[in-house]
């Protein structure tokens, strides 16, 4: 296994002391946009993908219903939000619907070094080793410490 970050430190930790380890753009695919607050520049945007939608995004994309108002927050009223505006920066909840031209477009963004993903680490599909192959990945995926996306190598 290769890691980036060490056990002993939080994500936070490394990437919020201060603000050049700081983000410009946090994509929380985890919904922990509370914990993106930390690690987020002054006027940065942090956009959630994950945990429940807000009754602006629902409405973005088509719903209509009045009932909907029971059970979903205004972007306003969340504490992803809140939390986000006293550091002022953005929160916002988007609802994916990934096509081609924007696949390509990340992927030629990934290329060109203008966005970096944050990895924990490399493991070996093909290892039966339970730290190095693909158990290592799944038990430090689901253990609460990875610290970036677990990622599992199929080929060399």
């Amino acid at each position: 296994m290769k890691s980036s970050i060490t056990n002993q430190r939080s994500f936070v930790t490394v990437y919020g002391n201060d603000d050049s380890t700081k983000f410009d753009v946090c994509f929380d695919t985890t919904a922990e946009g509370l914990e993106m607050v930390k690690v987020i520049k002054e006027g940065g945007r942090i956009v959630s993908i994950a945990g429940t939608p807000t009754l602006d995004e629902i409405r973005r994309i088509g719903g209509t219903a009045w009932i909907l108002k029971l059970f979903l927050k205004r972007r306003e009223k969340r504490k992803e939000y809140k939390a986000a505006q006293s550091m002022n920066a953005n929160w916002t909840y988007l609802f994916l619907s990934p096509s081609h031209e924007d696949l390509s477009t990340l992927a030629n963004h990934l290329e060109s070094g203008v966005i970096k993903p944050v990895l924990d680490g490399v493991w070996d599909f093909h290892s039966e080793d339970s730290e190095d192959g693909w158990q290592g990945a799944f038990n430090r995926s689901f253990s609460g410490r990875a610290k970036g996306k677990c990622v599992v190598q199929i080929s060399s």
